[in-house]
């Protein structure tokens, strides 16, 4: 449900920030259920996010804390900005995806070397000798021991979806015919609708 608005976000703070450096991270970036907050890290120094975004109402500053800033927006979910040095900016958001559990032990099991030259979150994992742990799998710091092995497996990717089973049609409350459905799922290179 909150897709949408961080699409917009992102494509917002880019904008305002010039800098293709902006991520979100967090709850949202681990695939979490529900979300209390959408979190990014974004290349800016704090002072510079605060007075950029205080001309936007729909932004009400909540707390200024060391790292982060949190607002408050449109009424509605909070949003908790990382800033951050352009140098520093990957291990940031290393830092700010995995739960607090994950990124501890990780701290604690790999030396600070991993986070060296790392131009993306995959070169920290390979300068850890690790499998690379998706954004999703960071919660239980146990997964570090399963990387350590090589042993993750390939996960259900959008593309292993063969069918869609569930779909309504003009028949009842949808909108398109069966026809029109079937013809989205043949394009969409899927296997059967039900």
């Amino acid at each position: 449900q909150v897709e949408h608005l961080v699409n917009d976000l992102d494509l917002l703070f880019k904008k305002l920030f010039s800098t293709e450096d902006v991520k979100v991270t967090g709850d949202f970036a681990r695939q979490e259920e529900t979300l209390d907050v959408l979190e990014f890290v974004i290349v800016s120094d704090a002072e510079m996010i605060i007075k950029t975004l205080t001309r936007f109402e729909e932004f009400t500053l909540l707390e200024h804390a060391q790292g982060y800033i949190l607002y408050q927006y449109n009424n509605g979910i909070k949003i908790k900005l990382y800033p951050a040095e352009k140098n520093d900016f990957v291990k940031r958001v290393f830092e700010t995806t995995g739960s607090i559990q994950f990124v501890a032990a990780f701290k604690n099991d790999y030396a600070e070397t991993a986070f060296q030259h790392a131009r993306n979150e995959e070169e920290i994992f390979t300068n850890a000798a690790l499998q690379h742990i998706p954004g999703y799998l960071r919660n239980d710091p146990e997964i570090l021991k399963v990387a350590a092995e090589n042993k993750i497996p390939k996960l259900i990717q959008p593309n292993d979806i063969k069918g869609i089973i569930h779909c309504h049609s003009n028949w009842s409350d949808g909108i398109n015919t069966l026809e029109e459905l079937a013809t989205a799922c043949i394009k969409n290179g899927k296997e059967y609708l039900v």
